[in-house]
C-alpha cells in the first residue's frame, strides 16, 4: 500500500495483544515508508465499528485491526462501502482472516506483510433479521448448534480468554452429544428445501474455525454464498457415532464437502433461513441473534489489504 494515514486499533482483551509501547516498535516497517500511525486502544465491546466509520469519514487510507477475528468483524461493519482499506495484525484468540488473508501471525512480520500489501475489494454477507435489524460478515455465519456455542461462550468469556479455540472444542463436543435437529426451511436464489437441521453455514471465505474448509468453493469476490447444510438426513441420521465421526474428521481438517457425506453444499446471493423454533445465529465467530434470518451479498463492498502475490481467496479479477 502506497504510503498513507493508517489507524491501528488495538483491543486490549485479545489474547496476545501487544502493549502500545510494543505496537510502535514493530511498527517502525511502516514508518520507515512514510506511513502515518495513530494507535487507539477499545474500551468496550462494538466501539471499534464506530472508530472505523470515523477514521473514513476522516480520509484515513486504511485501519489495522490488532486483535483477532472479533476485531475484524467490528471494523467491517464500519469499513464496508468507503474507500479506507481494512488490514489485521493478528492477536487474538481466533485469527481466521488473517490466514485468509496470508498475514503473518508474528506481530513483527505481519507489519512487514502490510508494508507491501495492496488494498483489493472483497464481497461481504450481510445477515438481516425480520425485524429490519443486521450485521455483516466477513467470514461466515451459521445458524444452529455451533451458534448456540458461540453464544454459550461469549465474545469477551473467561473461558474463551484462557483456553482460546479449545474451550469452543469443548463446548462444541458437549453440544454434540445433546444435540437434536431442527425442522428448518433454507431458501437459497429462489431455490426451496426443508432440511432436519443441525448447522447452517454461509461462508463468503473458506475456512470455518480455522480448522477446516467447511466452503472450501468460496471465493471472496465472486458476488456468491456458499451454503454448507448439516442435516439429519445427510450427517450420519441422528446416531451420536456417526456425528462423532464426521466431527472428528472436521477437527483433522480432512471435510471436503465436495467428496464426502454428510453436508448439502449450494451456492447463491441470496438465502433464507427459517426452522419452526428459534435457533441461534453467529457472524465471524460473534453471537447475532435468533433466526429467521434473510442472508446476503454485498459484492466487493469492502477493501482489505492483501499480498500482491495471487491469492486463492480471490478470483483474480481484480478491479
Amino acid at each position: 500500500m502506497l504510503p498513507g494515514r493508517v489507524l491501528l486499533v488495538r483491543n486490549p482483551r485479545a489474547r496476545r495483544a501487544p502493549s502500545e509501547g510494543a505496537l510502535r516498535q514493530v511498527s517502525t516497517p511502516l514508518l520507515g515508508r512514510g506511513w502515518r500511525i495513530v494507535i487507539r486502544s477499545t474500551t468496550q465491546a462494538g466501539e471499534a465499528a464506530h472508530i472505523a466509520a470515523e477514521a473514513a469519514g476522516e480520509g484515513y487510507n486504511a485501519v489495522v485491526a490488532v486483535g483477532g477475528d472479533g476485531t475484524v468483524h467490528e471494523l467491517a461493519q464500519g469499513l464496508t462501502g468507503t474507500s479506507t482499506a481494512l488490514g489485521v495484525l493478528p492477536a487474538g484468540t481466533a485469527n481466521i482472516w488473517a490466514t485468509e488473508a496470508g498475514v503473518p501471525g508474528k506481530t513483527s512480520r505481519a507489519t512487514g506483510f502490510l508494508a507491501r500489501a495492496r488494498s483489493v475489494p472483497v464481497d461481504v454477507g450481510r445477515v438481516t433479521f425480520d425485524d429490519g435489524t443486521a450485521r455483516r460478515f466477513l467470514l461466515m455465519c451459521s445458524v444452529g448448534l455451533d451458534a448456540e456455542v458461540v453464544r454459550r461462550i461469549g465474545g469477551g468469556g473467561v473461558r474463551k480468554r484462557i483456553f482460546g479455540r479449545a474451550a469452543y472444542i469443548g463446548a462444541g463436543l458437549g453440544r454434540l452429544v445433546r444435540a437434536a435437529p431442527t425442522l428448518t426451511g433454507i431458501e437459497v436464489d429462489g431455490a426451496y428445501a426443508e432440511h432436519d437441521l443441525y448447522v447452517a453455514v454461509v461462508g463468503n471465505t473458506r475456512l470455518y474455525g480455522g480448522i477446516t474448509e467447511l466452503t472450501s468453493a468460496a471465493l471472496a469476490d465472486d458476488g456468491q454464498l456458499d451454503v454448507a447444510t448439516f442435516s439429519a438426513r445427510r450427517f450420519a441420521g441422528r446416531r451420536l457415532p456417526g456425528r462423532l465421526a464426521l466431527a472428528a474428521r472436521a477437527l483433522r481438517g480432512r471435510l471436503d464437502e465436495r467428496q464426502r457425506g454428510g453436508v448439502d453444499y449450494q451456492r447463491g446471493a441470496q438465502v433464507r433461513i427459517a426452522p419452526v423454533t428459534r435457533l441461534p445465529v453467529q457472524a465471524d465467530g460473534e453471537y447475532i441473534g435468533e433466526t429467521p434470518v434473510t442472508i446476503t451479498v454485498e459484492p466487493r463492498a469492502l477493501h482489505v489489504l492483501l499480498d500482491p502475490d495471487p491469492n486463492p481467496l480471490l478470483t483474480g479479477e481484480v478491479e
